[in-house]
C-alpha cells in the first residue's frame, strides 16, 4: 500500500510545512484494485506531533479491507 501525503493546501495557508504539536485534520481518500473504480473517503482528526498522527493514519488505512486486500492507492490531504 501506498500512502501519499499531499501538504500543498496547508502549506498555501500556513506559508510553511507542516509541523509540530496541535490538531490536523486528514482528507483520505483511497482506491482498491478490482473495484470499478469505488473509493473510500474520509476526513479524520487527530491531535499531537504531525509525525505521530501521519503514523496513525497509516495504521488507520491498515485497519480498513475492502474485498479482502487493504488499499492500493491512497491519498491524504492534510489541513489544520
Amino acid at each position: 500500500m501506498t500512502i501519499e501525503f499531499i501538504t500543498t493546501n496547508y502549506e498555501f495557508s500556513h506559508g510553511r510545512k507542516p509541523r509540530g504539536n496541535g490538531g490536523w485534520v486528514f482528507d483520505i481518500e483511497a482506491e482498491w484494485p478490482g473495484c470499478y473504480g469505488e473509493t473510500y473517503r474520509a476526513q479524520v482528526m487527530r491531535f499531537g506531533t504531525f509525525t505521530a498522527c501521519k503514523k496513525q493514519i497509516r495504521e488507520y488505512m491498515k485497519g480498513i479491507i475492502v474485498n479482502g486486500s487493504t488499499a492500493q492507492r491512497v491519498y491524504v490531504k492534510v489541513g489544520a
